[in-house]
């Protein structure tokens, strides 16, 4: 039972969640806010899949060699894509609310999924220390740059 616990901690960082997300704000029209998750979530793996290319690191639960790209893109550890995602949607629905209890919620939920990540074996500290400061260079670059040129 705790064990699921941790794996739907670690949920909240996962691409299905994101998704959903950001569909929510597209059909309530926050175009915006659709926009920021969408650019940042592809610019988040058009980042981690460049790192992870070209300083691949083994997850601590590794196992097999990858047979693919795909397989070396998902079995790579450094940086954690789901901390990153976790980030990106503090900062969006933190700047949605403005409101401080939602933003400290956003934020321990980060560390929860940075915990989380490294209590399942899926990432090493460095994976998820790293993690943050690139998810929130990714937010800001999406919301201050790269949006209002889409708009």
């Amino acid at each position: 039972m705790w064990l699921e616990t941790i794996r739907e901690i670690s949920g909240f960082g996962g691409t299905p969640l994101y998704i959903a997300i950001m569909l929510s704000f597209l059909l309530t029209n926050h175009f915006t806010e659709f926009l920021q998750l969408f650019v940042a979530l592809i610019l988040a793996y058009v980042i981690v899949m460049a790192i992870r290319f070209s300083y691949w690191t083994k997850r601590p639960d590794y196992k097999n060699k990858p047979k693919n790209l795909w397989e070396k893109f998902d079995e790579g550890s450094f940086p954690s894509m789901h901390v990153i995602r976790a980030i990106i949607l503090a900062v969006v629905i933190s700047l949605f609310f403005s409101n401080l209890l939602i933003t400290f919620v956003t934020a321990i939920t980060v560390l929860l999924v940075s915990w989380s990540r490294m209590h399942l074996d899926r990432h090493y500290l460095h994976d998820v220390v790293i993690a943050k400061p690139i998810g929130l260079a990714i937010i800001w670059l999406t919301i201050k740059y790269i949006v209002p040129i889409i708009l």
